[in-house]
C-alpha cells in the first residue's frame, strides 16, 4: 500500500511537470528535421500516458479485489474456528456423559441384586448416550467436511490473492517503464 502511494505521488508529480512542459509556448521551426520527431514523440507521449491511466484503473480494482478476498479469507477463518470449538465443546460433553454412564453401571453392579432394575435403567440411558455419542460423530463427520470444504476456499482465495499480487507487480513493472520511457521522452 504504501509502495502504490509512492508510485502514486511520483504519477502526480510527472503529470504536473508534464502539464508544466504543455503550458510552454511550442514554436516550431519550418524546415526543422526535429519538429516531425517532436510530433511523434508527443503522439506516445499522449498514447503513453493513456496506458498509465488505464494501468492506475486496473491498480486500484485489483487492490479493491485483493481487499475483499482478504476480507472474505479472514470471515471465512473466523467460521471454521468457531466450528472446531463447537465440535470440541460438543464431543467433551458427550465423552464426559458417556463416562459417567459407564462409572454409574460399573458402581451398580457391585451393588446387591435388587438394584438390578436401577442397572437395566441406567443401560437402557448408556444406549441413549452411545446414540447420541453417535449422532455426535455424525455431525462431526460433518463438521469435518465443512471444515475441508472451507480449506479448499481459502486455498482458492490464497490463490486467487497470489495471481494479484502478480499482476499487480507486473503493473507496477509497466508503469515504471512507461514512466522511463517518459523521462526519455521529456529528455529529447
Amino acid at each position: 500500500m504504501v509502495e502504490n502511494e509512492q508510485l502514486r505521488q511520483e504519477l502526480r508529480r510527472c503529470e504536473v511537470e508534464l502539464q508544466e512542459l504543455r503550458a510552454q509556448p511550442v514554436v516550431p521551426c519550418e524546415g526543422c528535421e526535429h519538429s516531425q520527431e517532436s510530433s511523434q514523440l508527443r503522439d506516445k507521449l499522449s498514447q503513453l500516458q493513456l496506458e498509465v491511466a488505464e494501468n492506475k484503473g486496473m491498480l486500484s480494482e485489483l487492490n479493491l479485489e485483493v481487499q475483499q478476498k482478504t476480507d472474505r479469507l479472514a470471515e471465512v477463518e473466523l467460521r471454521l474456528k468457531d466450528c472446531l470449538a463447537e465440535k470440541a465443546q460438543e464431543e467433551e460433553r458427550l465423552s464426559r456423559r458417556l463416562r459417567d454412564s459407564h462409572e454409574t453401571i460399573a458402581s451398580l453392579r457391585a451393588q446387591s441384586p435388587p438394584v438390578k432394575y436401577v442397572i437395566k435403567t441406567v443401560e437402557v440411558e448408556s444406549s441413549k448416550t452411545k446414540q447420541a455419542l453417535s449422532e455426535s460423530q455424525t455431525r462431526n463427520q460433518h463438521l469435518q467436511e465443512q471444515v475441508a470444504m472451507q480449506r479448499q476456499v481459502l486455498k482458492e482465495m490464497e490463490q486467487q490473492l497470489q495471481n494479484s499480487h502478480q499482476l499487480t507487480v507486473q503493473l507496477r513493472a509497466q508503469i515504471a517503464m512507461y514512466e522511463a520511457e517518459l523521462e526519455r521522452a521529456h529528455g529529447q
